[in-house]
């Protein structure tokens, strides 16, 4: 008797994402860590999370970071104050 349709199982690099997510309170250092593995574990940071990922971290990540600051600096001052602060 079948129940349903059947789900593929998830692969060991997406239930680490997902723990990773789950417990970002504690990320410090991503220093090593694949930047597309950061690309999908980031975006879910707080500001405070973000902020200490990227004092603890060495290697670069303003190509992930920046866009993840204008969604926040968005939210805070709407959308055309960003507009005009990004022409700037």
């Amino acid at each position: 008797m079948e129940f349903g349709i059947r789900r593929k199982p998830l692969s060991l690099v997406e239930l680490c994402v997902r723990r990773v997510i789950d417990n970002l309170r504690y990320v410090g250092s991503v220093d090593g860590v694949e930047m597309e593995l950061l690309k999908r574990i980031l975006p879910h940071c707080t500001q405070e999370q973000l902020t200490r990922i990227e004092s603890r971290t060495q290697m670069d990540l303003s190509s992930i970071t920046d866009p993840l600051w204008k969604l926040f600096y968005q939210r805070q001052f709407g959308e055309e104050h960003t507009k005009d602060v990004t022409s700037r």
